[in-house]
C-alpha cells in the first residue's frame, strides 16, 4: 500500500506541477506583454502629437486632410484610443526658406517626416547595440512583435484549455483513489454533469482587444511620393489664408 500511495502522490505532484506551471507561464507572458503595450502606447502618443500638428498646419482643411490620409493609407480614427490633452502637440523650429510660402510647405514636410520616423519605429522598432554586449543588436519594442506575442498567447491559451481541461485533471486525480471511486459510484456522486461548468469557470482567460488597445498605423510613404499631390494643395491653402497659416506656424514654435 505504501508503494501505491507513493506512486499516487508522485503522479499527482507531477500533474499538478504541469497543470499550474503552464498557467503560471501564461500569466507571466501576459504580464510582460501588457507592460510592453504600455511602453508602446507612449510611442503612439508621440505619433498622435505629430498628427495633431499636421492638422493644425493644414488649418483643419477637410479636402487637404482627406488627400493626405488617402496618400498615407491612414485612418485617423485609429488614434481615438490614444487619450491625450488637446494641446499635446509637436513643437518645432520651422525650416528656413526664401519665401513664406516655401517656409510653410517645408514646415509641413518637416512634421510629416518626423511622423514617418515615429511610425516606422512604432511598427518595426529601431536597432541599436546592446549596452551590455556591443556585439549584440537589440530592437526596441514595436507593434509587429507585440501583435505576434498577443496572437501566440491566445493560441497557447486555447491549446491549454483544450488539451488539459480542469475536469480531466480532477478526474484523473479521483481515479487514482480506487476506494473513493467505488464510494462515489455507490452514492451516485460521479460528477458527470459538472465537467463543463468546472472547465468554464477555471479556464484560462484569453487576452482581449481591450488588453491590446494599440492603434494599427500603416507605415506612410516618403514625402517625395506625396509632393506632387500635396504641394499644390498647400500652395492653395497659403494663397487663400496666408495670415492663418503664419499664425498656425507661430503657435507651434518650439519654446
Amino acid at each position: 500500500m505504501d508503494f501505491c500511495a507513493d506512486l499516487t502522490n508522485e503522479a499527482l505532484v507531477e500533474m499538478a506541477d504541469t497543470f499550474f506551471s503552464r498557467r503560471r507561464e501564461i500569466d507571466l507572458r501576459k504580464k510582460v506583454l501588457l507592460e510592453k503595450v504600455q511602453e508602446l502606447r507612449l510611442k503612439a502618443e508621440h505619433i498622435d502629437a505629430k498628427w495633431r500638428t499636421l492638422r493644425r498646419l493644414l488649418l483643419q482643411d477637410a479636402s487637404a486632410l482627406k488627400a493626405l490620409t488617402a496618400a498615407m493609407h491612414f485612418d485617423p480614427e485609429e488614434l481615438c484610443c490614444i487619450v491625450v490633452d488637446e494641446d499635446h502637440i509637436f513643437r518645432f523650429a520651422p525650416p528656413w526658406s526664401l519665401t513664406k510660402r516655401g517656409r510653410y510647405i517645408k514646415s509641413v514636410e518637416h512634421v510629416y517626416d518626423a511622423l514617418c520616423e515615429d511610425v516606422r519605429d512604432y511598427n518595426d522598432g529601431t536597432s541599436s547595440p546592446d549596452s551590455d554586449d556591443k556585439r549584440r543588436i537589440i530592437v526596441s519594442t514595436h507593434y509587429v512583435a507585440l501583435k505576434q506575442m498577443y496572437d501566440e498567447i491566445n493560441r497557447d491559451v486555447d491549446t491549454i484549455n483544450e488539451s488539459q481541461p480542469t475536469s480531466c485533471v480532477l478526474g484523473f486525480a479521483r481515479n487514482l483513489d480506487v476506494v473513493e471511486m467505488e464510494r462515489r459510484k455507490v452514492s451516485g456522486a460521479t460528477f458527470q454533469n459538472a465537467s463543463e461548468r468546472i472547465d468554464s469557470s477555471m479556464a484560462l482567460a484569453k487576452l482581449t482587444q481591450d488588453d491590446f488597445n494599440l492603434p494599427a498605423i500603416p507605415t506612410p510613404p516618403l514625402w517625395n511620393e506625396l509632393k506632387q499631390t500635396m504641394e499644390p494643395i498647400l500652395t492653395k491653402i497659403y494663397e487663400k489664408k496666408a495670415e492663418e497659416v503664419r499664425a498656425a506656424i507661430d503657435g507651434l514654435l518650439a519654446n
